[in-house]
C-alpha cells in the first residue's frame, strides 16, 4: 500500500503539469505525509500493523500519523 502510494507521487513529482485537483502545496503535503507514514510503518508493532491493514481503528488506535493527507492528496 506504501509503496503504491509512493510510486504515485514520484509519477506526480515527475510531472509537468499536475492534474487540475492537485497543487504544489497539496503534492508537498502528501510528500511529507507520506515520509511520517513511512516511519511510523517501520517502527509499528505487529498488533498495530494488524489494525491498520484492516481498515480500522481498535482501541483508540488510529492509522499511521499523515495517511489521511497523503489519501486525499
Amino acid at each position: 500500500m506504501i509503496a503504491d502510494i509512493h510510486s504515485r507521487i514520484d509519477a506526480l513529482s515527475k510531472s509537468k503539469k499536475l492534474p487540475q485537483y492537485l497543487d504544489k502545496a497539496k503534492l508537498e503535503s502528501a510528500k511529507s505525509g507520506l515520509a511520517e507514514v513511512s516511519k511510523a510503518w517501520i517502527e509499528a508493532t505487529p498488533d498495530e500493523i494488524f489494525i491498520w491493514r484492516r481498515g480500522t481503528g481498535q482501541k483508540g488506535k488510529k492509522y499511521p500519523p499523515g495517511i489521511e493527507r497523503v489519501a486525499n492528496a
